[in-house]
C-alpha cells in the first residue's frame, strides 16, 4: 500500500525542505511531486552547493511550494 502525503514544503533543521507537518523531507536524488497553477508535475530534487532545487524548474523557489511524496 502506498501512502501520499502533501503539505507546503517548509526548510527544516537540517537544511532540508519537507512536507510541513510530517517527517517526510526531500534530499538530493529524491523523486518530488509539486504544484504549479494547478498542475502537478514531478521532477528530482538536487542541491547546487547552496540550495535544493527541482531539476524539471531549477528557477523556481522550493521553499513555500505544495509537494507531495509516494512512500
Amino acid at each position: 500500500m502506498v501512502n501520499i502525503y502533501r503539505g507546503t514544503l517548509v526548510l527544516n533543521e537540517l537544511g532540508r525542505y519537507e512536507i510541513d507537518g510530517t517527517s517526510i523531507y526531500f534530499t538530493s536524488g529524491d523523486q518530488i511531486e509539486y504544484l504549479v497553477n494547478k498542475v502537478w508535475k514531478i521532477s528530482r530534487v538536487e542541491h547546487n552547493g547552496e540550495d535544493y532545487y527541482l531539476v524539471a524548474d531549477p528557477g523556481l523557489k522550493m521553499l513555500g511550494l505544495t509537494a507531495r511524496a509516494r512512500i
